[in-house]
């Protein structure tokens, strides 16, 4: 196992912020708990810029990463903001709460060799990025949603869990998507 102080670096140094809408049944949300590690064998499609909720969504995933690839220059006929994780990330569900009717869940991307050690700890980082996003989302819940965002396109993109398969169970290490 590598060691404390490099996968904190790796992992905290210049974590940017990103988010994705999305509607979640009361069964889906339930399914992530808080120190879980999910993964995911897609490319996980979201945005840096922030905004407010659509009213026909229901849940935000607040994802932290410092490896998300920045797409915006391959962006032609949207101006999302888009940043692409690669597939088979893995993630540490640090927080989920339901904040006037919206269902959030903080996903903090982790490098797959450091799984183990993620299983295990939490971080005064973590604790920090939390109370921001929840300061952040209360004033974020009273503005609309940001008109380039607020598209049929974005959300098709976006529309589902990270982690989660259809059938409510999440996918295991390396598995790939059923086609």
């Amino acid at each position: 196992m590598r060691d404390t102080l490099t996968i904190i670096n790796e992992t905290y140094t210049n974590l940017g912020l990103f988010v994705r809408d999305l509607f979640l049944s009361k069964e889906q949300y339930q399914r992530y708990h808080k120190g879980q590690i999910v993964t995911d064998p897609s490319f996980i499609e979201m945005t840096y810029k922030l905004g407010g909720i659509n009213s026909k969504l229901n849940t935000r995933f607040y994802i932290l990463s410092n490896r998300a690839n920045d797409m915006r220059e391959l962006e032609q006929d949207t101006v999302w903001g888009l940043y692409v994780i690669s597939t088979h990330a893995y993630f540490k569900v640090l927080k989920k709460w339901i904040q006037n009717g919206i269902q959030v869940i903080i996903l903090l991307h982790i490098k797959e060799e450091d799984v183990s050690f993620f299983k295990n700890h939490d971080t005064s980082f973590d604790t920090s990025f939390i109370k921001t996003i929840k300061d952040q989302l209360l004033v974020l819940q009273k503005s609309p949603p940001l008109k380039e965002l607020d598209s049929d396109l974005w959300y098709r993109h976006t529309n589902f869990p990270i982690g989660l398969k259809e059938d409510g169970t999440f996918f295991k290490e390396k598995e790939e998507l059923s086609k």
